[in-house]
């Protein structure tokens, strides 16, 4: 008969667990593995001790019964989080008298768009960086478009959930992915790719394995392009080509009056720097690809 575990309880498994992990006493994690299973784990309970991302870690052991252990515990916890979600979304039938639900899809402004602005229901992965990055993922996959927010949710956790497969550890590579992605979403002006994203055409996995010069529009890799063919036959020239281009937005005055070159200031195999120049207000910048 399985019992109601305590926060207090799981943190103290959980670090039990993580250091047999470092000692790597397969005895003891597996014998901490079989209590888990013994015991009703809650998802604030998993939020509060983070016991699922180190069990999760476990699924991939080189010891099979500890990976089975794990992996049966994860599938079991999943489906709790599924019923707890599907009882909050159905909380009970209505009659044809019952009043009709108030809608939830209300917004102020389809161009300033967050989990919560547009109330999504949805259980907390658990993890803080996690669900900061899932909400990040989520308002630039939602900037200046309408689309159902369940429908935005279920992308962003599935370009999230790509990420994590990348870095189980959440550390300094995950949070740069996150942020480098959101950029390329919040910067594509046309919304080509985040619509290519959300009508799933562009599955969370091949998003956030693009190559940088693949998230340019067709219009900047054809004038892409064009500036560097011009640019060899004035390699021995006074300086850079400059292009003009209306594919680059202003932060300052939002004007789409530009022009910009391009210089290799990393190294050889990498993408070219972008230096877009305002010709209405004069401001700079550089747009960098980077991954």
């Amino acid at each position: 008969m399985t019992t109601m575990a305590s926060n207090e309880k799981l943190i103290d498994i959980n670090k039990k667990l993580t250091k047999s992990m470092e000692s790597q006493n397969t005895q003891v994690i597996v014998e901490l593995l079989k209590d888990l299973g013994d015991l009703k784990v809650t998802p604030s309970g998993m939020k509060a001790s983070k016991i699922g991302l180190t069990v999760a870690k476990l699924r991939k052991d080189t010891n099979t019964k500890i990976s089975k252990l794990a992996s049966d515990l994860i599938l079991e916890w999943k489906n709790a989080v599924k019923e707890v979600k599907e009882s909050r979304s159905n909380p009970g039938s209505f009659s044809e008298k019952d009043p009709k639900p108030p809608k939830l899809e209300t917004r102020k402004s389809i161009s300033q768009r967050t989990i919560h602005s547009d109330n999504v229901k949805y259980i907390p992965i658990g993890n803080d960086t996690r669900d900061k990055s899932l909400g990040l993922i989520y308002s630039n996959l939602a900037l200046e478009d309408s689309s159902e927010s369940s429908l935005v949710y279920e992308k962003a956790q599935e370009v999230e959930k790509a990420v994590f497969d990348l870095d189980p550890i959440v550390g300094d590579a995950y949070t740069i992915k996150i942020r480098s992605l959101a950029g390329y979403l919040r910067q594509n002006a046309s919304g080509t790719l985040r619509a290519r994203i959300l009508t799933g055409e562009l599955s969370g996995e091949t998003f956030i394995n693009m190559k940088p010069i693949e998230f340019a529009s067709s219009e900047i890799k054809a004038e892409i392009k064009k500036i560097e063919d011009q640019n060899l036959f004035n390699m021995k020239g006074a300086g850079n080509v400059q292009a003009e281009t209306d594919a680059f937005k202003c932060g300052k005055c939002h004007q789409r009056k530009c022009t910009y070159y391009q210089m290799q200031t990393r190294s050889a195999d990498e993408p070219m720097t972008t230096f877009v120049t305002c010709t209405n207000c004069n401001n700079r910048w550089k747009v960098i690809l980077f991954i």
